[in-house]
């Protein structure tokens, strides 16, 4: 018997969701726990596996990769070998007394167009589609409910088509792309398109969306459960100014970023102060000890959808150009809304850097589980005084901790929060 594919609630006030795509092909045989399409729910993008076995058929009207799909939309489904789709079913046609027609009535309902079953016929009546004028595929030419199904189709108007980068905008802004014309070439909406709909409100809807909804989830979720203090502190980071300097200079492959560099020194100085080398665990009812080796670092990254964090992985165990080039990779998978849940946790700190942005100084909040988040803000020349009375120039950095104080006082996150700025003054000598 064909088993439904329906798409699945991930969270409790999940109403809808994105279905990225198929990952098996129509009429592939799939196994129970294969990886059969990805879907983004809330904030991350996961491979939903098959519960059951068969030959994977896609519904006609199944939804196109990239789209807003409601929880409990039919798919497709997995049928036994030689089974025929529930769509395709048909009956065959009787006679007033019970018995099939012969093979001269078959032709004789066939020459007066569209012989289809009772069944195809309350289908196309329901659909407004005459049976009659449809060329059937089923056995000696009979019509059948997938005929019907492409007639109808066919019959609407062409479907309107956006980009990847205005459907990511329209759902953030809550507007209903469908039923906008687009600028684009062949009536293509584009993300001007979107702007405009929803600078005039047309097509705007709720501007708290799901996306937006879990992000607040999570930080009233932080805000409840953690007693955030933060502390700021100025670090010289001239070395770290000439480093990259140099590297851009030398024409290297890789420029390992501020936040990269952040992230390298934060693990290694996590080796001695173990008391912040912790998260809580699932029910909140106690702190999970850590070692070095799984002190993986979050990144904070502003998507088109949202603030992201993508994790780096085993930071300790990778040199400079490895995070860096892992960082780029999960930044990349951030702003094209393909992180799945897995690449998000695990995390044991948070870096989140407003210096692009002219910030000095701020007030991050924390990843929940995680204890601690880091602010990096803007460098800045300055002048500085050295040796008492010498002024020179330096790059000064504003480094913002904040850190739960249910899990950990204040001298020792100090402590640590000290390590750091002095391993970062000190950095390459």
């Amino acid at each position: 018997m064909a088993q439904e594919i329906r798409f699945p609630r991930l969270g409790w006030s999940m109403e809808d969701g994105r279905f990225v795509g198929w990952l098996k092909e129509d009429g592939q045989s799939v196994s129970e726990g294969d990886p059969l399409f990805e879907m983004e729910g809330e904030k991350a993008v996961q491979e939903i596996e098959s519960i059951g076995s068969g030959i994977l058929y896609r519904a006609p009207q199944g939804p196109e990769p990239d789209t807003v799909v409601q929880v409990g939309q039919l798919l497709g489904y997995l049928l036994a070998p030689g089974e025929v789709p529930p769509t395709q079913t048909d009956k065959p046609l009787e006679s007033s007394t019970g018995q099939a027609p012969d093979a001269g009535a078959q032709q004789e309902a066939h020459s007066a167009g569209g012989a289809a079953s009772p069944s195809v016929r309350r289908f196309a009546r329901e659909l407004g589609v005459d049976v009659h004028k449809v060329q059937g595929t089923g056995r000696s030419g009979r019509v059948t409910k997938l005929d019907i199904a492409r007639v109808e189709q066919q019959s609407k108007p062409r479907k309107v088509r956006a980009t990847p980068r205005a459907r990511r905008l329209a759902k953030q802004l809550g507007v209903d792309w469908h039923a906008l014309s687009g600028s684009g070439r062949l009536g293509r909406i584009r993300e001007r398109d979107i702007k405009l709909a929803a600078g005039s409100g047309t097509g705007a809807g709720k501007l708290f969306t799901q996306r937006r909804k879990a992000i607040a989830e999570r930080l009233r979720l932080s805000r409840d459960r953690t007693i955030p203090v933060t502390l700021h502190t100025r670090c010289d980071a001239t070395l770290l100014v000439n480093y990259r300097k140099t590297l851009k200079q030398s024409g290297s492959a890789i420029c390992p970023s501020f936040n990269d560099i952040l992230a390298k020194q934060i693990v290694g100085v996590l080796e001695g102060h173990p008391a912040m080398r912790v998260r809580w665990n699932a029910d909140h009812s106690d702190l999970l000890a850590l070692d070095p080796e799984d002190c993986h670092v979050g990144l904070a990254v502003d998507t088109p959808d949202g603030l992201l964090v993508p994790v780096i992985q085993g930071v300790g165990g990778l040199d400079l150009d490895q995070v860096a080039s892992e960082s780029q990779r999960l930044i990349g998978l951030a702003r094209l809304g393909r992180l799945t849940r897995g690449q998000m946790e695990g995390g044991v700190i948070t870096i989140t850097n407003l210096g692009a942005y002219g910030i000095d100084a701020f007030t991050p909040i924390i990843n929940y589980p995680e204890i601690a988040i880091l602010g990096v803000g803007a460098i800045r020349l300055e002048p500085v005084f050295v040796d008492g009375h010498e002024v020179v120039a330096r790059h000064i950095m504003t480094l913002s901790l904040t850190f739960d104080h249910a899990a950990i006082d204040g001298a020792p996150a100090s402590a640590f929060l000290k390590s750091l700025v002095d391993n970062l003054e000190s950095y390459g000598k």
